[in-house]
């Protein structure tokens, strides 16, 4: 009798696992301590796999994913009229989320976690000036200025489909600060719009 409840136990708590593939847009910004900079539109892609038990879920991701911040600002040189330009962080990283998620309501599920990140992208660019002497716009890599890794905390809300179609809004906080110097401070924010679609499905059914 007791071999008969461990085995029925065991086969309550398996999960349905679910592996698949996501892309989306990512709306990311950079919050310094008294100010933010502009929006920015970049996406991600990548894949997922879900573990799935009656009313709660785990799912793990492994996305590579834009994200960074703009910057407009002044420039005084003397000429009129003033120089202005636009200074654009782009920070590319492979992003490898954890969430929890909670279904209240048949597939509609909330969800919160936290994702780890490692950069494999750095750079800064600045746009062409816009009044004063009409400098050109460009590009530099700025390693030596963001940190090799980034923090976050997530939540968000998400639809799963009975045939496969999946769709996430997640808005996410980094905790740790971007930059290696502590002259400046500020943390990552970032809204992200996915879809995703199951391509296997393992184990039990739920």
């Amino acid at each position: 009798m007791f071999s008969l409840m461990m085995i029925g136990l065991a086969a309550a708590a398996q999960p349905e696992i679910s592996i698949g593939g996501k892309l989306g847009g990512n709306r990311s910004a950079i919050a310094f301590k008294s100010s933010s900079s502009d929006f920015i539109s970049r996406y991600h892609i990548g894949a997922y796999a879900l573990f799935k038990w009656s009313k709660w879920g785990l799912q793990t991701e492994l996305l590579y994913s834009q994200e960074g911040g703009a910057l407009a600002y002044t420039e005084v040189t003397g000429s009129f009229p003033p120089s202005t330009r636009t200074l654009t962080h782009e920070l590319d990283y492979i992003s490898l989320p954890v969430i929890a998620k909670w279904y209240p309501y048949k597939r509609f599920n909330l969800q919160a976690g936290a994702d780890v990140a490692a950069a494999v992208n750095r750079t800064r660019s600045w746009s062409a000036e816009t009044g004063g002497s009409g400098m050109p716009g460009y590009t530099e890599s700025d390693g030596d200025l963001f940190h090799d890794m980034n923090y976050s905390l997530l939540a968000g809300l998400g639809w799963e489909s009975a045939f496969g179609l999946s769709v996430d809004a997640r808005y996410q906080a980094g905790v740790m600060n971007i930059y290696k110097s502590d002259v400046a401070v500020a943390h990552s924010r970032m809204i992200q719009i996915s879809i995703g679609y199951r391509i296997a499905r393992l184990g039990k059914k739920i």
